[in-house]
């Protein structure tokens, strides 16, 4: 078995195994690799511009290819998994969000973690720039400058933490989700890849990666210690 870069997994006879929508954690390659080869070894060969693997390197196995949308589901709600909304409609992604909240409430393997936790609050932004995570916090501001709608997680514009977006982009998200005009103080779900932007920032382009609260709030701080 083989990753190439776009995080398909190739098997050793060419076949491609792709799972779009997810952030897939090193402890869910043995995790994966349980559904697919009946737990005998495989290799995976990350693939970059500069190191080339041929597939005649890999190493055979027994594989039972189950449906791709099975093995998403079960690395989601077995904790080693997050939804990547991004090549997901809306509704696939509420869906696997939904996964995610069980595999939360069952402690599945990334929601034990302590040390790197899954949902971040907006003043831990800082501590995650260019990794993918979920953060959770009130906004302080609501506003617009020119083409882009900034939401702000504190006082100062330059040091918070903030979600940036595309005024048109933004438009279509606010009138797809039925949000009001103004999301000053409202609690607010958001995930994707941490940038610094002055502070940490995080851009919004795709109506997946947004929610605001209408569920309860009491999301856990303190998770079981790591394993």
């Amino acid at each position: 078995q083989e990753i190439d870069r776009k995080g398909n997994i190739i098997l050793a006879d060419g076949q491609k195994l792709y799972l779009p929508g997810i952030v897939l954690f090193n402890s869910g390659k043995a995790h994966l690799r349980k559904f697919l080869t009946k737990n005998q070894p495989v290799r995976y060969y990350p693939l970059t511009a500069h190191n080339q693997v041929s597939l005649n390197d890999a190493l055979a196995v027994e594989v039972e290819l189950l449906p791709n949308f099975f093995l998403r589901d079960q690395l989601i709600l077995s904790g080693h998994a997050l939804m990547f909304p991004h090549y997901l409609t809306r509704a696939e992604a509420q869906r696997l969000r939904a996964l995610e909240q069980i595999s939360q409430q069952r402690h599945g393997t990334i929601w034990r973690k302590t040390k790197h936790p899954a949902i971040i609050t907006p003043e831990q932004a800082e501590n995650y720039i260019g990794q993918y995570k979920i953060i959770r916090g009130k906004i302080f501001k609501h506003e617009w400058q020119e083409k882009i709608v900034y939401l702000n997680f504190a006082a100062d514009w330059r040091t918070d933490f903030t979600i940036r977006a595309p005024r048109t982009v933004f438009t279509e998200i606010q009138t797809a989700l039925g949000w009001q005009e103004n999301l000053t103080g409202k609690i607010i779900e958001c995930r994707g890849i941490l940038h610094q932007y002055y502070g940490a920032a995080l851009d919004l382009s795709h109506e997946g990666q947004c929610y605001l609260e209408d569920y309860p709030t009491d999301y856990p701080t303190d998770y079981p210690a790591d394993e």
